[in-house]
């Protein structure tokens, strides 16, 4: 009796919450039908966003293609420009890059650094593009400012490219004269390098240098020509004390000029007749003379 009774009410439960169901459907069936209208209304308009995102991508490096890599007539900095302002995606970050460098190629570096400028004040760009942007402008600015490099080289945040301005820092310091800073700068630079680093090698030189530099040494630019002609002199001195003649004998300025043998006044032949008989004047006359004497004698007979 008492399972009839727990089957039954088990049956009028299921049919109170069915009941339930379909009154709290009937209530809120507007509230629902607007909600899932609305969510598939966002996703296919994400869906549209992304399709319209990725066609303009594709289109944006069709264009940029055209400016670098099919590109089939040179491509000046004022196209590159104009390219990278109708253009406020990544592509047009590439094409002020490579404007800014033709820039600073053709000596113009006051628009190339503007161009670097608007690069890595670009708040929206990714921080390794806005620090590449700035290491560029500073490698830029260090002939004609030293100072601005260095100022432009302690911005560089990107773990990657904190080597490069380190250096810049330290090379910057060197060129103003501050040899102590750009001999510690260096060696921090090398200590932090892995040993195959050619960084690392170019560090231990500029280094070195500083160190000379405050031990009261004068650093001043070399002259190649010089440079060369020491090597050449210091090399010959080397080969002299191994022992090899470099120059000429002993008591002679110069080498003799070797002498040039008088060319025949006919060809030679080829049936290896003596080369000696043909290519001196003075056999050809001696022949010449035994030649004529026969005659001669033939003429008083």
């Amino acid at each position: 009796m008492a399972s009839e009774e727990d089957v039954l009410l088990r049956e009028v439960d299921d049919d109170l919450a069915r009941d339930q169901t379909f009154e709290r459907l009937r209530k809120y069936r507007v509230p629902a039908g607007i909600g899932a209208a609305l969510v598939l209304t966002l996703v296919a308009g994400y869906q549209i966003i992304t399709g319209q995102r990725d066609a303009a991508a594709t289109e944006a490096a069709k264009a940029y293609a055209d400016l670098s890599f099919t590109a089939t007539d040179v491509v000046t900095p004022e196209v590159l420009t104009g390219f990278a302002g109708a253009e406020t995606g990544g592509f047009g970050v590439l094409a002020s890059l490579r404007a800014a460098a033709q820039l600073a190629e053709r000596g113009e570096r006051a628009a190339a650094l503007d161009l670097y400028a608007a690069i890595y004040d670009d708040k929206a760009l990714s921080a390794p593009m806005r620090d590449f942007a700035r290491l560029r402008a500073a490698y830029v600015a260090f002939d004609s400012d030293a100072s601005l490099a260095a100022s432009l080289a302690s911005g560089v945040e990107t773990e990657a490219f904190r080597p490069h301005a380190e250096e810049i820092s330290a090379g910057a310091a060197l060129a103003q004269g501050q040899y102590a800073a750009a001999k510690a700068g260096f060696e921090a630079l090398a200590m932090s390098l892995p040993d195959q680093s050619g960084l690392k090698t170019r560090a231990h030189s500029f280094a070195a240098l500083a160190d000379a530099a405050v031990r009261g040494s004068v650093l001043e630019p070399s002259d190649a020509a010089a440079d060369a002609e020491s090597f050449i002199n210091q090399f010959g001195a080397d080969l002299q004390d191994a022992g090899i003649p470099v120059g000429p004998p002993a008591g002679q300025d110069v080498l003799p000029e070797p002498p040039i043998a008088a060319l025949p006044d006919s060809p030679v032949a080829d049936d290896g007749d003596d080369l000696a008989n043909t290519s001196s004047p003075a056999a050809s006359d001696t022949a010449q003379d035994s030649e004529q004497e026969p005659q001669a004698e033939g003429s008083s007979q």
